[in-house]
C-alpha cells in the first residue's frame, strides 16, 4: 500500500509519510529533508507528496486500489501550521530560504501599508492569519478524501488524541515517539510559547511572523476582524 498526502507545507505530513511507512528517522526540524522526505533529491520516495490544494493527480489515485489518500485536516490550529512554514524554511538550506525569500518579496509588494518592508510583511501575515481563519481553499476539507490526519492533534495537550490519529492507520505510536518529535520541534514550540506570551503585546516581538500571528490571535481572542486586529496597533491606512 502507497500512501499519498494532500495538505499545506508546514502540516507535518513529512513526518506522518516517515512513521506510516516504518522509516527509520532522525530527529529533525524539518522532516522534509528527511531522505525519504519530499524535499530530498531522491525520486524514490516509499509515499507520494501531492498539492496542498486538492488535485487532479489526487484525485485520480483516489480510484487506485494500491493507493491511500490522506487529508492533512487543519480545523482550530491553522496558525501552528504558519509558523512551522516560517520557522523551518528560514532556518532551512538555500532552496527552503529562497521560497521565503520570494514570497517576502510578493508579500512586500502586494502589501505596501508601509514604507517599512518589515511592516509590510507582518501585515501579509495577519492576513494568511485570517484567511486560514475562513475556510481557505488550501485547507477546506475535501469530502472525496475519506482517510483524514488531524494536524491540531499534534499540539493538543491530550497526547492520546495524536495516538489514536495514528491508530486509524494501525501503528502504534507511543508517547515517548511523541516527546521526541516534540524536541525535535523546540524552536516552533518556544516560538509559539513567545507569541502566547506577547499575544497583547505583538509590536515587542522581533520577528514579522511572530508579530502577524500575535495580532491574529488577539484579534480572533476579542472578536476582531481582520482589518480592526490590524489597526489596533498601526492604525488606519
Amino acid at each position: 500500500m502507497t500512501y499519498g498526502f494532500v495538505g499545506p507545507a508546514g502540516s507535518n505530513k513529512n513526518y506522518v509519510a516517515q512513521i506510516l511507512t516504518g522509516t527509520p528517522i532522525t530527529p529533525m526540524l524539518a522532516y522534509h529533508h528527511h531522505e525519504n522526505g519530499s524535499h530530498h533529491t531522491s525520486d524514490n520516495l516509499s509515499w507520494k507528496p501531492f498539492a496542498p490544494q486538492f488535485d487532479d493527480a489526487a484525485s485520480k489515485s483516489l480510484k487506485d486500489p494500491n493507493m491511500t489518500v490522506i487529508q492533512m485536516i487543519v480545523q482550530n490550529k491553522s496558525h501552528w501550521v504558519i509558523l512551522n512554514w516560517f520557522e523551518k524554511l528560514s532556518r532551512g538550506d538555500k532552496d527552503d530560504q529562497r521560497i521565503v525569500s520570494d514570497w517576502e518579496v510578493f508579500a512586500n509588494e502586494a502589501w505596501q501599508v508601509s514604507q517599512s518592508a518589515d511592516v509590510n510583511l507582518t501585515r501579509a501575515v495577519l492576513h494568511w492569519f485570517y484567511r486560514w481563519q475562513n475556510d481557505d481553499e488550501e485547507i477546506r476539507d475535501v469530502p472525496a478524501i475519506k482517510h483524514k490526519f488531524s494536524v491540531d492533534s499534534f499540539y493538543d495537550d491530550d497526547t492520546s488524541k495524536v495516538i489514536n490519529e495514528f491508530a486509524k492507520f494501525g501503528v502504534d505510536y507511543t508517547v515517548d515517539m511523541h516527546e521526541i518529535w516534540r524536541e525535535s520541534q523546540s524552536i516552533v514550540f518556544k516560538s509559539h510559547a513567545l507569541i502566547q506570551e506577547k499575544m497583547n503585546y505583538p509590536l515587542e516581538l522581533d520577528l514579522y511572523w511572530q508579530r502577524g500571528i500575535a495580532m491574529g490571535l488577539h484579534g480572533v481572542a476579542n472578536g476582531m476582524d481582520e482589518n480592526n486586529a490590524w489597526e489596533t496597533w498601526y492604525g488606519r491606512n
